[in-house]
């Protein structure tokens, strides 16, 4: 199976370096085994959040984010096991930041439930992935041609016998 090595570069926020020296705990991108399809973010907060039924709070990463290739982005959802177990999501999820980006990631967590539900420092707050942004061309046209969706099955079952 093929694939496309994405060189994503992280710079460390002067906040997250001061959260690593507070815990003596290393800040870095987690990835539960090498054959996992999501990295993880962390909260990158020097106390415990808690937040308010359905509320909205902004949680830093961390990181800084640098994308030199602009058909490459990351594309930031909810963390699965966050959002069953505290029903806390990103707000916008999923969210991209692509090329241009060259900010501190950010996110809008979400309180689901009806309670208060607590951030730890370290915790996993969200999942992320780079994707590849594929060339789209339009075509305009004056009408739209019609199909048999009956014809057009056969169609492909006999190419595909063919092939073999």
């Amino acid at each position: 199976m093929s694939y496309q090595l994405c060189n994503i570069k992280l710079e460390k926020s002067s906040f997250a370096k001061k959260v690593e020296a507070q815990f003596g705990k290393a800040w870095i991108i987690e990835q539960n085994n090498l054959f996992d399809l999501y990295y993880s973010f962390q909260a990158c907060i020097d106390k415990i959040i808690i937040m308010s039924p359905f509320a909205t709070v902004v949680v830093k990463t961390g990181f800084y984010l640098q994308i030199d290739d602009p058909y490459i982005y990351l594309e930031v959802s909810s963390d699965s096991n966050l959002a069953h177990d505290k029903g806390i999501v990103v707000l916008d999820s999923p969210t991209s930041f692509g090329h241009g980006f060259r900010n501190e990631i950010y996110l809008m967590m979400y309180n689901t439930t009806g309670k208060s539900q607590q951030i730890n420092p370290y915790d996993r707050i969200a999942m992320f992935q780079s994707k590849i942004v594929n060339q789209t061309a339009f075509e305009y046209i004056q009408g739209v041609e019609q199909i048999d969706a009956i014809k057009t099955g056969k169609k492909w079952i006999q190419a595909e016998k063919e092939k073999q």
